[in-house]
């Protein structure tokens, strides 16, 4: 994936402005959450929201990973591929790398219960990975938040 570097620019003057620094990935390191990371993890937040919680029957809260995954194999992999741009996203977010092992754990657990033929099924509609990574992902921020605000 290539970075457009005006948009890069951009980042670190805002961030700057703001005082703070720009670690790896463009993460904001010292910095109250700007408009931009708050407008990424909103999205980041629909999107879980869609693949794991949309739906609710008898009590039961549902998403298109568990619809989706009722067709064999290709359900699965399509899930686990929108499961995987989450991550992703994290991963330009400046997520660290246990954090991201994590994620892909969950995924791939997700995954692997997903294929096993009906119980898979039922798998699918009660694990939600998609909500497990965004707690991550939203724990990690507040930590490098916390952290960020204890260095002032």
């Amino acid at each position: 994936m290539r970075r457009d570097p005006a948009r890069t620019e951009r980042r670190r003057a805002e961030v700057a402005a703001a005082g703070g620094e720009v670690a790896r990935a463009g993460a904001v390191v010292g910095a109250s959450l700007s408009s931009e990371l708050k407008a990424e993890l909103e999205a980041l937040k629909r999107l879980e929201k869609r693949l794991d919680s949309q739906f609710r029957v008898l009590g039961v809260r549902f998403g298109l990973d568990g619809i989706v995954g009722l067709a064999p194999v290709v359900g699965d992999v399509a899930t686990a591929a929108l499961g995987l741009y989450l991550i992703l996203r994290a991963r330009r977010l400046g997520v660290g790398r246990g954090v991201q092992a994590r994620m892909l754990f969950n995924l791939g657990l997700d995954l692997a219960g997903g294929a096993i033929p009906v119980i898979g099924d039922v798998f699918d509609f009660f694990y939600k990975s998609n909500t497990a990574n965004v707690r991550l992902l939203m724990k990690e921020i507040e930590r490098r938040e916390k952290d960020a605000s204890r260095r002032k």
